[in-house]
């Protein structure tokens, strides 16, 4: 792949936190960012899940590149798939 076409990738970040009001859902949420189109990926997008932001990844049949956090607010199905995808993770410590 070249460097070049991998550096002007837009970065999608998918959090668990959301708004208690609003819980708007992903494809929603996406919507409004050019040239991202939900369809099982976003194509030419890199996908990076915080956490929990994982399991609402999945649920909207797209697949992270890599998951980032403590994983104390993932369940066991999430890292399951995580782990059967090869998805990339970097672990922090739960102490804050």
């Amino acid at each position: 792949m070249d460097d070049n076409n991998n550096n002007n990738k837009t970065l999608i970040i998918i959090t668990s936190w959301q708004e208690p009001e609003t819980k708007t859902p992903i494809a929603d949420s996406l919507s409004g960012v050019s040239g991202v189109s939900l369809g099982g990926t976003l194509e030419g997008c890199h996908i990076a899940c915080a956490d929990g932001g994982c399991a609402y990844a999945f649920a909207e049949g797209l697949v992270p590149d890599i998951v980032i956090g403590d994983f104390d607010s993932l369940a066991p199905e999430p890292i399951a798939e995580i782990e059967r995808r090869h998805i990339a993770v970097r672990v922090h410590p739960k102490e804050k």
